[in-house]
């Protein structure tokens, strides 16, 4: 039997099961990964539905895919997600060479591994610009914030989040208009006029440009607001902020690599 709580407060309870698990390879053919362990889930509360079949848990904890996999894939994986408003073209994921993400616009910073954390991939993100404005993001130590593609909003440290949505009502030149719900604390009416500027996300090894699709979220027809909250515990880039990124890992080197792509055509 086993038992696994997410951060959301969902769970999954359920039994331990292994199987072969094949993927379709490069070359057209399929590949074979014998004993591969997995959880059956015969009780599954909070965020499922019908619409997913489970999770495929990609983080650095000994039972993620990605660790079971390990060597035979070079310890590489990558992802590139399709926007939230693309529904006719599934993500794509990759394994092994063709998840080493290089060329014009690439991105790379260093990944940090903390102990009893192994489960999260650490980046350090040390400010976000809009224009000429910066915002800088609290650091005490290297891996300030986690890389998460299971997370959906970005999660930042309260002073970096006041203050990131200070400078962006300087920026945008529209009056904000209040969440209904009160969650999110930067809001507009969805329309024409409204103009979000890139933010710009300083990386220890490079810069990162997010654009409108990365940081506000529509919420209903009549409002988009911004997809970052503020926290006093985990920092978290969240899956909005990745969209059209390929993004890849290379658990050998431990770096991360970001790189601009249209992914409904991956």
């Amino acid at each position: 039997m086993y038992g696994y709580s997410y951060g959301d407060k969902s769970y999954t309870n359920g039994v331990v099961g292994e199987e072969t698990l094949t993927m379709t390879s490069s070359d057209g053919g399929s590949v074979n990964f014998p004993n591969i362990t997995f959880g059956c889930g015969h009780e599954n509360v909070g965020g499922f539905d019908s619409h997913g079949a489970g999770i495929i848990g990609l983080g650095g904890g000994p039972l993620s895919l990605v660790s079971q996999l390990g060597p035979s894939v070079g310890k590489k994986f990558a992802y590139c997600l399709v926007p939230y408003a693309q529904n006719t073209t599934s993500s794509r994921m990759d394994f092994g060479d063709n998840a080493v993400v290089s060329g014009d616009g690439t991105v790379i910073t260093p990944l940090i591994s903390k102990k009893g954390r192994e489960t999260f991939f650490y980046g350090t993100l040390e400010k976000i610009s809009v224009g000429e404005n910066s915002v800088s993001v609290p650091s005490p130590e290297k891996g300030n914030i986690i890389i998460d593609s299971g997370t959906t909003l970005t999660i930042l440290p309260t002073s970096a989040h006041k203050s990131l949505v200070s400078v962006l009502k300087s920026a945008i030149n529209l009056q904000p208009v209040r969440d209904p719900s009160k969650y999110f604390d930067l809001c507009y009416e969805f329309g024409k006029d409204l103009k979000i500027p890139d933010l710009t996300f300083g990386f220890d090894g490079g810069e990162l440009v997010l654009g409108s699709m990365n940081t506000f979220l529509q919420v209903n027809e009549n409002l988009t607001c911004l997809s970052f909250v503020g926290t006093d515990s985990l920092a978290i880039i969240g899956n909005i902020a990745q969209q059209n990124f390929k993004i890849g890992y290379d658990l050998s080197d431990m770096k991360v690599a970001f790189q601009p792509t249209d992914c409904t055509h991956q």
